[in-house]
């Protein structure tokens, strides 16, 4: 399912990955806040995300910069982690332990009560989830589910990756521009959930010559 903030963290890791941005140049929340219209919480939750990644390190200064994929940040420019990286840090083992505190898809404590247990404030623990919702391990509710946040099921996430691998595959494949790619889906969603619909050949209608996205993937 999308998690918050998901196009800023794809995009950026893209960017990342293919040089956009040279290693040193700072990634500064405000400006890109502004480019993606996402919250500052949201920024530096991904910018966080990515510094876990490899991709970008987190120097003395809290300043944001770029890395060469693979380059480790020196470990003396790391700075003291903050009261979100300890509650962060801890749910994630707790996710992750052999036998989980939250097993998978259990309803997890609400913000107070996390925010009384780890002495912190329901602000701290609000950035320290946003992390894990943007690293996959943390949803927000089913259909059907109390209202909540609830842990992932590792199963679920693992054929979820699957799945969007082989729709990238198909969009490289086909040429598909993002936009015109995400409409053809979108329609072909009611046919793939009906068993009884054999008949397939208006699943992924032939591209509009007035698409909205100007450059096509080859």
């Amino acid at each position: 399912m999308p998690t918050p903030g998901e196009p800023i963290l794809v995009v950026l890791r893209e960017e990342l990955l293919t040089g956009v941005w040279p290693a040193g140049t700072a990634l500064k929340p405000s400006e890109l806040t502004k480019r993606f219209g996402t919250s500052p919480m949201l920024t530096r939750a991904a910018l966080s995300v990515l510094s876990t990644e490899g991709l970008v390190r987190l120097d003395k200064s809290r300043r944001y910069l770029a890395l060469a994929p693979g380059s480790p940040p020196p470990p003396d420019e790391a700075p003291a982690p903050t009261a979100i990286d300890r509650v962060a840090d801890t749910m994630r083992a707790r996710l992750a332990a052999p036998e989980p505190v939250y097993p998978p898809d259990s309803r997890l404590p609400p913000l107070l009560r996390l925010a009384l247990e780890f002495s912190v404030s329901q602000t701290v623990v609000l950035h320290a989830v946003t992390r894990l919702m943007l690293q996959g391990l943390i949803r927000t509710q089913y259909p059907g589910e109390k209202r909540g946040l609830y842990s992932v099921d590792p199963e679920s996430t693992t054929r979820d990756a699957l799945l969007i691998a082989d729709l990238r595959a198909a969009m490289y494949r086909g040429g598909w521009c993002p936009a015109d790619f995400r409409e053809a889906v979108e329609r072909a969603l009611p046919a793939l959930a009906d068993p009884l619909r054999h008949d397939q050949s208006d699943t992924a209608p032939p591209r509009s010559a007035h698409s909205p996205c100007s450059r096509v993937i080859g």
